[in-house]
């Protein structure tokens, strides 16, 4: 039959019903007064009709519906009078065009669906079924579940130039083919998509501020440059949760031919709050944070080493809230220590006194569970003479300044591992390298974090070394020395570099890391052996040793650290000599800077620690 609706086009039906089709070809054709010479017109109907027949399976199918479509252009050719006059025919209704992201499977047919992702697994979820906040965000199914495996209609950027927003007219043409149309009104006869569309959608990625620790406050850091230029990135779970939100202007789609021929999606906006799969996860290790290059006003980027979790933005400005120690980049600990590259591969500590404590700040388990699963006392897995006591907590914010405190830090929840080994008044002293392992489950199962103690510092607290001159120097260096030696079990007193990484071309010591310049204080990473020498010690990792902000000895620059060790002072004694230097001056470590001194007769309280091996 030939139908005419609205004022501009008929409408062509061929019904197929008796050869068990459920809906005719419909062809749309030009209207206009006159109609065009047989000729033309013969020849445009005749490739409509081969369009329309190539998309029929069945010969048989095929041959009807071609003798039937043949016989209604014969029709329109000896009859044009009728074609032109049947503008009061009924309109057939056919159906609307659509957006889809699967070929079809799926029609988006609104806006609740226009916004919805797709996860690694399939599951679909859109804005009107989508029930995630930021204390019950969405739970990708995989471990190591990417940006890009959480699917939009917004490409990455490696498929779409204007990256975070889509024009939706660019996602009908190929790569993409997400339009569909049922009646085939929106392709030519070659199968290209004519249809046409207008507006957009965008896509916004967020993180949880670090900066704020309650789980409640929503307050979120923008990251979508990062996605854009990392779509591959494992989403981090001690970042989470994450947020995404897509946002659409009016989008209208068309299709030249067809009724109806439009669709519209009202413009709309949603978040998703999503985090990684949840496996328990230590993020950081956070001993003393002072001194990094975000605490005492020191406002550089040089005290900062490369697991260490920065305050400062790479143009040497800080970010906004401080550091939160280590980051842990695996839960094993490679227990060698050869070359700079072992500080990538070894938790903190590998150096260790009694009463130095720090914190575990964890994803995916609470600091009971981890009391749970493990008891409060660990002991080494090679046995020996030092525990750690394990305490559900929170961090703290640390004390520094010049003359009087400043706090740094952020308190949260975290896992307080205190370290429990031999002091000056222990009978047993004995120490060997022992590794220590925590599990997310009590049978032991699934590790959460391992660290080794390398080396082992005993503080000999309240005795002083006051002496004035080159010899009263000497003299005291060597009673530190013979001290070390009488505690037995390999103490000794310590080099330099077993307290610091730092180096000082003003005190002529170039024992810290190598090529690294005067950098005054020292960097905050792992220690690690070069040429059988170790490059960094217990200064460097723990950072502010002293017990009391009033220690002995409080010059200058002053912090607390750990009020349970025996550091109470500022000045350590070393065995080191200055380099390069015929008048052989003994090297005396300022433990707040982790800073190479060569004796000059300052009255400073001066104290001794001893280490093994």
């Amino acid at each position: 039959m030939i139908k005419f609706y609205k004022k501009n086009f008929c409408y062509i039906q061929i019904k197929l019903a008796e050869c068990n089709v459920k809906k005719g070809l419909q062809i749309y054709l030009p209207k206009s007064e006159s109609l065009p010479r047989i000729k033309d017109f013969i020849i445009k109907l005749s490739l409509i009709l081969l369009t329309k027949l190539s998309l029929l399976k069945s010969r048989l199918i095929k041959l009807f519906a071609f003798t039937n479509l043949f016989n209604i252009a014969y029709m329109i050719i000896i009859n044009p009078v009728y074609a032109i006059n049947a503008e009061t025919a009924n309109t057939i209704q056919g159906y609307a065009p659509y957006l889809t992201i699967d070929g079809g499977s799926t029609k988006i047919t609104d806006t609740s669906e226009l916004l919805g992702i797709t996860l690694s697994d399939g599951t679909l979820i859109n804005a009107l079924n989508d029930v995630s906040s930021s204390s019950e965000p969405i739970e990708l199914p995989n471990l190591n579940d990417t940006y890009a495996d959480i699917q939009t209609i917004v490409p990455l950027y490696a498929l779409n130039n204007n990256y975070p927003f889509v024009n939706v007219s660019d996602l009908l043409q190929p790569p993409f083919n997400y339009f569909g149309d049922d009646d085939g009104d929106g392709y030519d006869i070659n199968g290209n998509v004519i249809a046409v569309a207008k507006g957009k959608v965008t896509v916004k990625w967020e993180m949880k501020d670090p900066a704020k620790v309650n789980i409640n406050d929503d307050t979120f850091i923008d990251i979508t440059s990062t996605v854009k230029d990392s779509p591959n990135q494992i989403l981090n779970l001690c970042d989470g949760p994450y947020k995404l939100t897509i946002s659409s202007t009016n989008v209208q789609l068309n299709t030249t031919y067809g009724v109806p021929n439009e669709s519209n999606y009202v413009n709309n906006s949603h978040s998703y709050f999503i985090i990684p799969k949840l496996e328990p996860k230590v993020c950081y290790s956070q001993p003393n944070l002072v001194i990094d290059s975000g605490s005492l006003d020191i406002g550089t980027i040089g005290q900062d080493g490369p697991s260490w979790d920065s305050s400062m933005t790479i143009s040497g400005h800080y970010r906004g809230y401080p550091s939160k120690g280590y980051k842990v980049i695996s839960p094993n600990n490679s227990g060698h220590y050869d070359g700079l590259d072992s500080v990538k591969k070894n938790n903190f500590p590998s150096t260790g006194s009694h009463g130095l404590y720090f914190y575990l700040l964890l994803k995916g388990i609470t600091p009971d569970e981890v009391l749970i699963a493990n008891g409060s006392t660990i002991k080494a897995s090679e046995g020996g003479n030092v525990n750690l006591q394990l305490s559900n907590s929170t961090t703290e914010e640390w004390s520094s300044g010049w003359f009087s405190p400043s706090y740094y830090g952020k308190k949260e929840p975290a896992l307080k591992v205190l370290l429990d080994g031999p002091r000056y008044n222990s009978t047993d002293k004995s120490f060997k390298p022992s590794t220590f392992k925590l599990y997310a489950d009590s049978s032991k199962t699934k590790l959460l974090y391992e660290f080794k103690l390398m080396r082992w510092y005993i503080a000999q607290p309240l005795v002083e070394y006051m002496g004035y001159g080159l010899s009263d120097a000497l003299n005291e260096q060597s009673q530190a020395k013979n001290y070390c030696l009488s505690l037995g079990n390999g103490y000794r007193l310590p080099d330099m570099n077993d307290f610091t990484n730092s180096n000082s071309s003003n005190n002529n010591w170039f024992g810290g890391i190598p090529n690294r310049g005067d950098d005054y204080f020292y960097l905050r990473q792992l220690s690690y052996q070069a040429t059988g020498k170790w490059v960094g010690g217990i200064n460097n990792e723990w950072g502010c040793l002293v017990n009391n902000w009033i220690a002995a000895g409080d010059t200058g620059c002053k912090c607390s650290g750990y009020p349970s060790s025996d550091w109470d002072g500022y000045w350590y004694w070393t065995a080191s000599m200055t380099s390069n230097d015929s008048n052989g001056k003994p090297l005396i470590n300022y433990t707040p800077k982790g800073r190479p001194y060569t004796y000059d007769g300052y009255p400073n309280v001066r104290r001794v620690a001893c280490v093994t091996p």
